[in-house]
């Protein structure tokens, strides 16, 4: 089993790392990280960042930051939806793990931990970060809940704790939409995935033209989804070749009405989910709510 020390480095001076006392202690700048709760603070400055989180909180996305995302994904109306994302990435994962055994497992962006708890299963070593300590904290709840060992830190993708080719496998589903710098994060993504390893990369399909639509007619869901880059297939495939990355495999995934008030009260509904998709692969294809991109480190 791999030690935390073994692939965390300070995230202001790259260097080495220990515990002390209950805090993360750099070797060599003597940067202080606190635990909280068993969850390693490892971003250049905690307390600004958690007030920062803290202000966002309180803002017009603030359900973003707080809203329960476990009884969404078991019980909203996208649930339908999401059992497929599971399906897919379930697959992925098991054809990865006979070619590759997967060792050091991240969800990078894990939230609530939703994901963590079926993921779990590929990886002795699983992993979770967030930037948002109050859907860590939940996180380490259910986890302990359910008797599932992870190794849980609070990060920013930008200053990464973890050293060059730490992961054999890294799960990215739903973040990169959230990142203004979306090419500097895959770089980034990149140099900590191992030679060999690969990304499963999940985002909405919001550049397509009927959820360009939906956002022009309902501009106010725009504003409360925190939502700063809107992909088809074809930019999100160019930015992941220019961090690095083989692209293997894109899926596209879910189909519905494009209008936000309308789509969930049909979706929420299997027959309808169902029928959509199946209407929509063949008919709709580039019009998809979702990508799935499969990326791999080859050097």
């Amino acid at each position: 089993m791999t030690k935390d020390k073994d692939i965390l480095h300070c995230p202001i001076c790259n260097k080495s790392i220990r515990i002390i006392s209950n805090n993360y202690k750099c070797t060599n700048c003597n940067s202080n990280f606190p635990i909280e709760d068993g969850i390693g603070i490892l971003v250049p400055s905690p307390t600004e960042h958690i007030s920062m989180i803290d202000k966002k909180i309180e803002g017009i996305t603030g359900d973003w930051y707080s809203a329960d995302q476990v009884r969404s994904y078991e019980k909203g109306p996208y649930y339908n939806h999401l059992q497929k994302r599971k399906k897919f990435v379930t697959k992925i994962l098991e054809e990865i793990n006979k070619k590759n055994k997967i060792n050091n497992l991240l969800d990078l962006g894990c939230g609530d931990g939703s994901n963590l708890k079926w993921i779990s299963k590929f990886s002795q070593n699983l992993y979770g970060t967030d930037y948002n300590l109050l859907r860590l904290k939940r996180a380490k709840k259910i986890l302990n809940e359910i008797k599932i060992s992870s190794k849980l830190f609070l990060t920013d993708i930008f200053s990464m704790p973890f050293i060059e080719n730490s992961f054999d496998l890294i799960f990215f589903n739903h973040v990169i939409e959230h990142l203004e710098d979306d090419k500097l994060a895959l770089k980034k993504i990149f140099k900590i995935t191992k030679k060999g390893g690969y990304v499963i990369l999940g985002t909405p399909n919001e550049g397509a033209l009927a959820w360009k639509f939906a956002y022009y007619i309902e501009s106010n869901v725009k504003r409360k989804t925190d939502h700063v880059n809107f992909y088809t297939a074809n930019s999100i495939k160019k930015i992941s070749e220019e961090a690095g990355f083989t692209v293997e495999h894109i899926e596209y995934m879910g189909w519905g009405i494009p209008i936000w008030k309308i789509d969930p009260l049909f979706r929420k509904y299997k027959i309808f989910d169902d029928l959509f998709e199946s209407i929509g692969k063949k008919i709709f294809r580039n019009q998809a709510t979702s990508l799935y991109l499969i990326l791999k480190k080859n050097n």
